[in-house]
């Protein structure tokens, strides 16, 4: 992930925030629900710079583009678990929570620590699936991304990326183009729909804009 120009201290205050909005739903919430709970918690708190846009082509605010991307470390942590229901707080992100309540200081960097860690011993598919369900939750409707561009950010191959792309049940697989934007022939969904529904979805977003998702998340 790219320097965001967030301070450590307020990378950990988000972290923090996050994991106290999941522990108390009690339930699965929805990754647009949960950011806005951290969103009302910190209201008026934020730096000018986190709320400047996190890309060219995108409008999403820099500390939310953040904390998506920070969710994916805590996922791998463990420390939260992103079902199709929506995320939901762990046992051991319980525990990181009450081990770092008091004082947050340095549990942004844990994450990211245990993150990495995880990276460089697991193999392929729990290495760059974490990654690239983190990039579909930030391709938003109207946007697209190439398969090229996903394998870019997840270090692996275009075709493994589509063969992911056919199996995931993170929202936003249709959005994932050609290099030229067109659907790739015999693309289909993870419950069997055809590139024919793909293409009604699109047109149904009015996709038209290509994601700086590659430059803006390496």
């Amino acid at each position: 992930m790219a320097d965001d120009g967030i301070p450590a201290a307020r990378k950990d205050t988000l972290v923090l925030e996050l994991l106290r909005v999941l522990d108390e739903a009690r339930a699965p919430l929805k990754r647009s629900e949960a950011l806005g709970r951290v969103e009302e918690r910190l209201r008026g708190t934020f730096a000018p710079i986190e709320l400047t846009p996190a890309g060219p082509s995108t409008e999403e605010a820099r500390w939310h583009n953040h904390l998506s991307w920070y969710s994916t470390h805590m996922r791998v942590a463990g420390w939260l678990d992103k079902t199709r229901d929506g995320w939901v707080i762990t046992e051991e992100g319980r525990q990181a929570l009450a081990h770092y309540g008091e004082q947050p200081d340095g549990i942004a960097a844990e994450s990211l620590r245990i993150y990495h860690t995880h990276q460089k011993n697991a193999s392929s598919p729990s290495r760059y699936a974490p990654i690239l369900d983190a990039a579909l939750e930030l391709l938003e409707p109207g946007q697209w991304a190439s398969y090229s561009d996903l394998a870019a950010v997840a270090s692996t191959n275009a075709q493994t990326v589509g063969s992911y792309m056919s199996s995931t049940d993170t929202e936003g697989a249709h959005r994932v183009l050609q290099k030229s934007g067109t659907v790739s022939p015999g693309f289909t969904w993870n419950d069997g729909r055809t590139d024919d529904a793909r293409d009604w979805q699109l047109d149904v977003e009015g996709w038209v804009l290509r994601s700086p998702i590659a430059s803006r998340l390496r």
